[in-house]
């Protein structure tokens, strides 16, 4: 994430303007609310000695259809002093976030980027006078979703793991035909079409069926638990998620009836994933 943005003040009749880049947010842990920091630098300006305040509001935003969703008022840590250029003109702003709140941004951005706008409300004490900023509007800064992930792990808010499903060599044959009913399903989870996705991961198991030998069901039905070896309870759990995807829509009426929301969308793509990406032998 990373923004600039032109701060405009009328000092004295003359129109001034001082720039200023927010990057690097950094989400630190708190006990009822975390706080999501951004470093603050001043990168061009004509007021040395100036003193600049800021604050605002902070709004995020999936992008499709889903709704802009506010979040909390912020402001800064420090006020920033205008300094020469060749000096460091840096501070930090600070938007709390509750739990609740990183629950709801997580429902809106469903595993992808997504968008914090921010509104900008900025005060200007120059010379001992004080200049309110013109022309206030939101500023849209994009959050990479590896990068809230790791975020989010170190408030101990979130654990993930990354299952890649590898297709050696061309064509359209083997496995490159189960990844790529993969990648559909990705795909269509990020749409939002989540029974599309789950429609994908079907067609991707059964394909795998195709060309994989996996022990039935009725191969171990009668064989202990505890007596099960390792191929058993891996197909036994490549069975349980087949038994999931059987209610995906398939051309009848009680399947077409089933939902599938996100969490079960995000649930059966990390099955599905680490499943088909294990190797069988």
């Amino acid at each position: 994430m990373s923004m600039n943005i032109g701060l405009k003040f009328d000092v004295e009749k003359v129109d001034h303007q001082v720039l200023v880049g927010f990057r690097d947010p950094q989400l630190h842990p708190g006990a009822a609310s975390h706080g999501l920091h951004l470093t603050a630098t001043v990168r061009q300006h004509e007021l040395t000695g100036g003193f600049l305040f800021l604050s605002g509001e902070a709004v995020v935003v999936s992008g499709g259809t889903r709704p802009r969703r506010w979040l909390c008022n912020w402001t800064h840590a420090e006020p920033l002093l205008l300094r020469p250029l060749n000096i460091d003109n840096t501070g930090h702003i600070v938007l709390p976030i509750s739990d609740n709140q990183l629950w709801q941004i997580e429902d809106m951005r469903r595993g992808d980027d997504f968008t914090l706008e921010l509104r900008v409300n900025a005060t200007l004490v120059y010379q001992g006078k004080t200049y309110p900023m013109f022309n206030p509007q939101p500023y849209p800064a994009r959050v990479d979703r590896a990068a809230w992930l790791r975020q989010l792990a170190g408030v101990e808010r979130m654990a993930h793991f990354t299952v890649a499903v590898p297709a050696v060599g061309n064509g359209h044959g083997g496995m490159a035909s189960v990844v790529g009913f993969l990648r559909d399903a990705e795909v269509a989870y990020r749409d939002n079409r989540d029974q599309d996705a789950a429609v994908a991961l079907r067609r991707a198991v059964d394909r795998f069926r195709e060309i994989e030998s996996i022990p039935t069901e009725k191969s171990f039905k009668d064989v202990p638990a505890q007596q099960r070896d390792k191929s058993q309870r891996w197909a036994a759990a490549f069975h349980a998620v087949l038994g999931v995807l059987n209610a995906a829509p398939h051309g009848d009426e009680v399947t077409e009836k089933i939902d599938f929301n996100r969490r079960d969308g995000q649930a059966l793509i990390a099955m599905a994933f680490a499943l088909l990406g294990r190797e069988w032998d």
